[in-house]
């Protein structure tokens, strides 16, 4: 019990580390039971290409062993690998199907005639029920028994997906018209950084003791320091030439060897240094 107890509280420590994760799902409309299903495989993916495989016949580990260590059964781990990602992108798609709550009512809006215009466009709705005639509060009625107009209004205006017009009409926005700074290039590269990142923080916590070759990895942090709003808004650019200095000097240094290693064609491996800066709450 004490150990599983330790196990828990190790394990709770790490949701910090998902916070980012979790506000750029909100952000772009992944909920959590969405997440989830790609977690599952991608800790199937993972599993697989990291746990220790078969030494006689050189195969990798079993289904047997990759569930057992994600807590899953073979047969849904056979048929995540069989899959690939598109097991979670179907599973992704079945859970927004019980799940999502704004996809009801924008699938409703965009399809059922009643909230139509004659040229098959979503209507503006009056926010409050009408005498005649369609409004908000009826689609979500039809929707979303039960849920407050108001409190659905508030997260379908924060992912972009309607405008609240004067005299309290709303308007369906098209997907096009969602903001495109959180682009599948742009988290591709953001994803891939945390990665790193993360693999970094990893390796350097290595027992020093600990057999077997150390990975290049070096994290290194500076204290907290104090400093004043107005003082910190001046000094950035200087700080930030300064990180641009630093990160061009390792470059030269360290591309001198490189070029070298390319004319006598020994192996090579790609390395990189990062730099952050970070702000406490």
């Amino acid at each position: 019990m004490a150990q599983s107890k330790d196990r828990f509280e190790r394990a709770e420590v790490l949701a910090a580390a998902l916070d980012p994760i979790i506000d750029i799902c909100v952000r772009i409309g992944v909920n959590s039971t969405e997440l989830e299903s790609l977690v599952r495989v991608e800790f199937v993916r993972r599993l697989a290409e990291t746990l220790p495989g078969n030494l006689r016949t050189g195969r990798g580990p079993s289904h047997e062993e990759i569930g057992l260590a994600a807590g899953l059964n073979r047969g849904e781990v056979q048929n995540i690998l069989a899959t690939g990602v598109k097991s979670a992108e179907l599973r992704m798609q079945k859970k927004a199907r019980q799940h999502s709550k704004s996809e009801r009512i924008l699938s409703l809006w965009s399809k059922n005639t009643r909230y139509l215009s004659t040229s098959g466009l979503p209507l503006d709705l009056p926010l409050d029920l009408q005498p005649e005639g369609p409004s908000f509060s009826e689609l979500v009625d039809k929707a979303l028994p039960g849920k407050l107009p108001k409190t659905v209004l508030k997260e379908l205006r924060r992912r972009g997906l309607v405008q609240l017009l004067p005299d309290e009409i709303v308007r369906y926005r098209k997907t096009t018209a969602l903001p495109t700074e959180l682009s599948t290039t742009a988290l591709a590269y953001a994803a891939e950084q945390m990665r790193l990142l993360g693999n970094t923080l990893v390796q350097s916590m290595r027992d020093p003791a600990e057999p077997g070759p150390r990975e290049f990895a070096a994290y290194v942090a500076s204290e907290p320091i104090k400093v004043a709003s107005d003082v910190l808004d001046i000094s950035q650019p200087a700080m930030l030439a300064r990180i641009a200095s630093f990160i061009q000097g390792i470059e030269i240094e360290f591309g001198r060897g490189a070029s070298k290693s390319r004319k006598s064609k020994a192996p090579s491996k790609t390395i990189g240094v990062s730099v952050y800066t970070w702000r406490k709450k």
